[in-house]
């Protein structure tokens, strides 16, 4: 079960005043409640006070470093539920244009298959047309035989005539041999004449006529040809353009399929960012959280820290085991300060507490007269003397300068590894000698 952080804050601050027992912590806070239980005397007060600073301080370190990460996941958050914001506005402007473009494909899907049925109409009339075309040709024809049949009946009305003004001309002769007798026949026959003359005539004008409209129908018959011939040689070029018009509309039509789907893919897309936007933007929130939770902690870690080494003020140090107990809380502490200042850029840390190794409490009692008389004879007291001691110092004047010069995590982080490293080996160095 997760604490909140109210009652989190609440162990750490009810323990720091004295309020609450190192059996009722929870069990992930228990090195930070470390104390031994039989310990009442004044070494065992200090004993426990340094070893709860340790724990805090590498408690605090440990989170210093998940306050970077919360950090660093909070603006990857921030950026990613940008990004995904726009992305889903994006999405929306796309599936408005896919909208847009379906309704395009929509209407030139309708076009194409109303032009195609058009087209369509047309052809078959147009074939209508061809047909009756056809039939008015032969009509047609028709027309002008049998008008040349007239003109064949207006020959024979002409030859008749011509008999007929002949037998009209031998009757006036043989009226004029009769004398007298004839003068009546002489009168009727030049009335025939005369008749057989209009019917010529007549024959004549008619068989002109005729011709005209021989010839009118002939002109007719030829431009009826003409266009029939046509639209025979555009029958093939009426079924290419229906054929064309036909696989427009299919491939309309499959346009019109592919951009359903496209503004349907695209509505989906719209919706999903749009709900990532959202949780993205609630993880977000609780990442902002989870870090104002943490800093709270922190502040309280801090406070409990500063309650500690104010407790070990209060302690003497003329009594060289309490002497070596308060040295190792300076170390970890100085330590600690170094690694705040250079990795997560703590300012608490001044250039006047960068002293050399023979300017801080240990330095000053190891070249005490009476450090050496007391340390000088244990196994590893040159080790600490001469190498690790100083080491440390240096690497903690090194690291600062580094860091204040801007360099990079990754070119400090080696460095405070064998800060610590070598810090520990004091501190274990430092236990054997109050051990001792």
């Amino acid at each position: 079960m997760l604490l909140t952080q109210r009652k989190a804050q609440a162990y750490l601050e009810a323990y720091s005043r004295g309020e609450l027992a190192a059996h009722e912590a929870p069990d992930w806070m228990s090195p930070l409640f470390n104390l031994p239980k039989s310990s009442t005397d004044i070494y065992g007060i200090a004993d426990s006070s340094i070893d709860s600073i340790r724990n805090i301080v590498r408690f605090g370190r440990e989170g210093l470093t998940f306050q970077e990460q919360i950090n660093g996941i909070e603006a990857d958050a921030e950026q990613l539920a940008t990004a995904v914001e726009e992305m889903s506005s994006s999405a929306t402007q796309v599936a408005a244009y896919a909208e847009q473009v379906l309704t395009a494909a929509q209407q030139s899907a309708s076009d194409a298959d109303d032009g195609l049925q058009k087209l369509k109409t047309l052809v078959t009339h147009m074939s209508d047309v061809e047909s009756s075309i056809a039939q008015v040709t032969e009509h047609t024809r028709a027309f002008v035989s049998q008008t040349e049949r007239i003109t064949h009946l207006t020959k024979t009305v002409n030859d008749i005539a011509d008999q007929t003004n002949l037998l009209a001309l031998n009757a006036a002769i043989e009226a004029a041999r009769a004398g007298e007798a004839g003068r009546g026949f002489s009168v009727v026959a030049d009335a025939v004449r005369e008749l057989a003359n209009r019917s010529s005539e007549a024959a004549t004008e008619i068989d002109s006529i005729v011709n005209d409209v021989v010839k009118g129908a002939r002109d007719i018959e030829s431009v009826i040809e003409t266009s029939n011939d046509a639209l025979t040689e555009s029958r093939e070029d009426r079924l290419q353009v229906c054929d064309i018009l036909e696989r427009a509309r299919d491939s309309a039509e499959q346009n019109l399929s592919a951009t359903t789907e496209v503004s349907t893919a695209t509505r989906e897309q719209s919706n999903v960012a749009g709900d990532m936007a959202k949780r993205l933007q609630h993880v977000s929130d609780s990442v902002k959280t989870a870090s104002l939770s943490f800093n709270d902690i922190a502040k309280v870690m801090r406070h409990l820290r500063e309650n500690q080494l104010e407790e070990l003020q209060y302690l003497p140090d003329d009594e060289p085991g309490m002497l070596l107990r308060l040295a190792k809380s300076d170390h970890i502490v100085w330590v600690d300060k170094v690694i705040r200042y250079a990795l997560f850029g703590q300012t608490s840390l001044t250039e006047s507490e960068l002293k050399d190794h023979t300017q801080c409490r240990l330095g000053k009692f190891l070249d005490s007269e009476r450090g050496q008389t007391l340390l000088a004879n244990k196994a590893n007291f040159s080790e600490l003397y001469n190498d690790i001691h100083p080491k440390v110092h240096q690497l903690g004047r090194n690291i600062f300068a580094k860091a204040k010069q801007g360099a990079s995590h990754d070119q400090l982080e080696p460095m405070v590894e064998e800060l610590i490293a070598t810090s520990d080996r004091v501190v274990g160095l430092l236990d054997e000698f109050i051990s001792d």
